[in-house]
């Protein structure tokens, strides 16, 4: 048989509740609903992220790197790589940033069901305008086209969330 303890947290620790542990070092969480005073406690300690904090963050990034391939345009002699890298930075941020439009606006904010089919029908919207944007790139781009920029861009457009899991992280840091 096992001896078991209980320990329970007091109320400024941040977590209200009681764990039951035992001397494997197994936690059985015991589930004690948060006061709306804990919550409050917790939501001011844990904010929610600004999603446009992210479209901001992916699209900063993404000029970055479209200023850096156009000095390397010009150090080359080459042509479109700026302009492929910055609409590769647009095939990312455009179509996300209408994706979080969507999934912004008040429709079904009440019911769990809906929201999860509008996650799912922004989502599809997302992919569908970016695969349109790619297949116009040529028409829009023309002889200035380069795909290997165009990925570029769209890479680091992507990476760029990153960006802001770091300054997020810094600027709460420096808070504390």
């Amino acid at each position: 048989m096992t001896n078991k303890k209980q320990v329970v947290y007091s109320a400024g620790s941040g977590f209200s509740g009681s764990v039951v542990q035992s001397d494997e070092n197994e936690a059985l969480e015991e589930f004690v609903a948060m006061s709306a005073k804990d919550a409050e406690q917790w939501r001011q300690q844990h904010p929610q992220p600004n999603v446009w904090g992210v479209i901001l963050s992916q699209g900063l990034v993404g000029l970055v790197g479209t200023v850096f391939l156009y000095f390397c345009q010009l150090m080359f002699g080459q042509t479109g790589w700026g302009v492929s890298g910055l609409y590769g930075v647009f095939v990312v941020v455009f179509p996300g940033a209408v994706c979080v439009r969507g999934l912004n606006s008040k429709f079904g904010r009440g019911s769990l069901g809906i929201s999860v089919a509008k996650f799912f029908v922004w989502e599809f919207v997302k992919v569908a305008l970016s695969v349109a944007m790619l297949f116009s790139a040529s028409k829009l781009l023309g002889e200035s086209l380069s795909w290997p920029s165009l990925l570029i861009g769209m890479v680091l457009a992507f990476k760029g969330f990153w960006g802001f899991v770091v300054w997020r992280s810094y600027s709460t840091n420096k808070s504390l």
